[in-house]
């Protein structure tokens, strides 16, 4: 199937509110930013198109824009990471690599190894009141660890669906496609093979009416450095393309800086693929749950969850335009968690989200795999 999507090409540096207190010794950390921020650039740059004044916006547009409680008619789903013709999504956590204890650096480029985490039927344990199998790596001689890489190529998750773990292209985002860019001396030729840099700035912030530092705001900011054809993308229905065509430049992130807008195709069956009998969902854009890191029924699209590897949650929020205020803090399931379930269920990118809330911003987006019960002398 042919998916519309939307790229996001910075010509220079962007940075997104992921702000840290300053510490020394304080190293960059990567940090995705939330469709939401997207959302905002694309609405501001229609109202500029159209000629809109953002104080007084007509009903009918309106409705199509969407505010800080609504995505309007908007669909996207992402952001995702891209360079060139290769389109990255979140490595599902129940992939894990198998390499020898004592490899040499001669045998570092050769091909890996990667397996499949499933649940033990015999083993299971109560988390808040959900009794869950627990995902289990086999024995090996060989020593199991998570991949460098999280990462993976849309072509390999078509592969990852049949069983075809030989084919995986993992890439590490601050190692392979990003180089993160210090105070030291920075492989320039390797930087020139990777997608990105991340740099890390050290500002401080001034008095109201006071050109004079305030004390204690000492701060540190990450910023993304994008190579040529490389940055971000979202997948969009009909309708939003429709809407946003004329659009080819947005204001994003801190310092609103210039980013390129162009629209493309992506052909995959990722997302059609129909489990056997049991369906693992993988995450690629977060989930909210009201009870925490499982729906409160412990069920998803009337399907028991039977475990589950979720990844450390991560912060939810933004700002209330219109009562100037911060939004509520959620605290999300990430991508890239995997719920296990006792059958299989269906998906449409567009349409079907586990997320309790926000859904219409993209909230809860999955693919799913098949997997059974670990069973000795098959899983290994």
């Amino acid at each position: 199937m042919k998916y519309n999507v939307v790229y996001f090409e910075p010509e220079e540096w962007v940075a997104f509110r992921e702000n840290t207190g300053f510490e020394i010794g304080t190293s960059a950390r990567l940090s995705q930013p939330k469709v939401e921020t997207f959302l905002g650039a694309v609405r501001t740059a229609f109202l500029r198109k159209s000629g809109t004044d953002p104080e007084n916006i007509p009903e009918e547009i309106a409705s199509k824009i969407g505010n800080s409680f609504s995505s309007g008619l908007f669909k996207m789903v992402g952001p995702f990471i891209y360079s060139e013709d290769r389109h990255y999504l979140p490595a599902p956590a129940n992939l894990y690599e198998l390499t020898d204890e004592e490899e040499s650096e001669s045998k570092s480029n050769k091909k890996k190894e990667y397996k499949l985490m499933v649940p033990n039927k015999e083993l299971s344990h109560n988390y808040d009141g959900f009794d869950l199998n627990l995902p289990w790596i086999p024995y090996s001689k060989k020593v199991a660890k998570q991949p460098e890489g999280e990462l993976i190529e849309i072509k390999s998750l078509e592969a990852l669906q049949k069983g075809k773990l030989d084919e995986l292209n993992l890439a590490r985002f601050a190692d392979h496609i990003a180089a993160i860019e210090t105070h030291d001396e920075l492989n320039l030729a390797r930087f020139a093979d990777h997608i990105a840099a991340i740099e890390t700035h050290v500002g401080i912030a001034l008095e109201k009416n006071a050109k004079k530092t305030e004390e204690g705001m000492l701060y540190s900011i990450n910023t993304y450095r994008f190579k040529e054809n490389s940055g971000f993308y979202f997948f969009i229905d009909n309708k939003t393309k429709e809407i946003i065509k004329e659009i080819d430049e947005v204001f994003l992130g801190m310092k609103q800086r210039v980013a390129k807008l162009r629209f493309g195709e992506i052909e995959t069956n990722l997302f059609e693929f129909k489990s056997n009998n049991k369906s693992a969902v993988c995450l690629i854009t977060p989930a909210i749950f009201n009870n925490g890191f499982m729906p409160s029924d412990g069920m998803m699209k009337s399907t028991k969850i039977t475990s589950a590897i979720v990844k450390r949650k991560i912060p939810i929020s933004g700002w209330d335009l219109a009562k100037n205020e911060p939004k509520p803090i959620y605290h999300a399931v990430p991508p890239g968690s995997v719920y296990f379930l006792d059958g299989s269920i269906d998906n449409d990118l567009f349409t079907n989200s586990i997320s309790d809330m926000l859904d219409d911003f993209g909230y809860g987006r999955y693919f799913t795999i098949n997997w059974d019960f670990f069973r000795r002398g098959i899983n290994g």
